[in-house]
């Protein structure tokens, strides 16, 4: 009964993160038709975006060998939700997630 209780939990815990993957991209379009790419600088991002963040919230990014502090900027376009991680000064990542 213990393993058959321990596969369930397993199989349900995949299920949610393949449920809440997102995806990745190397540019977005602003609702203002501006262009961010991976590798602009924090400047470029918030001259682009001429929008608040929903959210914005710290987290660890690996680069290379060491682990750096790194911002997640959570912005609301439409029907979807774009989390903008950015690494000393530079965009480093652009996930999307699509709200249906």
């Amino acid at each position: 009964m213990k393993q058959l209780m321990t596969c369930i939990f397993l199989i349900s815990m995949s299920c949610a993160t393949w449920a809440t993957t997102a995806n990745t991209t190397s540019s977005i379009r602003t609702l203002e038709g501006q262009v961010l790419n991976v590798g602009d600088t924090f400047a470029d991002m918030e001259a682009r975006m001429k929008q608040s963040p929903l959210s914005v919230n710290s987290t660890i990014w690996q680069d290379g060998k060491k682990n750096v502090n790194a911002l997640n900027y959570i912005y609301d376009m439409g029907d979807t939700i774009y989390t903008i991680t950015v690494v000393k000064d530079q965009v480093r990542s652009i996930q999307w997630t699509g709200k249906n």
